[in-house]
């Protein structure tokens, strides 16, 4: 009797575990329909007003550049204090220098920012 239980218990559990599995798998492919990869990305407009004005990130202070989509306030932070060590930015692609900002990261920052208060 007792080995019937166990029988019992272990098969409920495989069977709840194969509707889960199901569940989540329906799941995920329904937000791969949904969510398909684009090889054009779309990026959003600025949040601060004029989306046409590129931020200057050698003249921007970390609030404004916390603000353009991909940089946080870490990021930020961490753009100024590199300005701060190595003088302004002559290429944007120097932001690939500091640490926090990958490739990815960097080829969406860059339609968000120019280069202009140089020393």
């Amino acid at each position: 009797m007792k080995n019937n239980i166990y029988a019992l218990i272990i098969f409920v559990a495989f069977i709840g575990c194969g509707i889960w599995y199901s569940l989540n798998y329906v799941s995920l492919k329904e937000y791969e329909r949904t969510y398909e990869y684009s090889e054009t990305p779309t990026f959003p407009a600025l949040p601060l007003g004029d989306e046409d004005a590129p931020i200057d990130i050698n003249t921007a202070n970390e609030e404004i550049l916390s603000e353009i989509p991909g940089v946080g306030e870490k990021t930020a932070a961490l753009i100024i204090k590199y300005r701060e060590e190595n003088g302004n930015f002559t290429d944007i692609n120097q932001l690939d220098n500091i640490e926090g900002i990958n490739k990815k990261q960097l080829q969406t920052i860059k339609h968000y920012i120019t280069i202009q208060g140089m020393d």
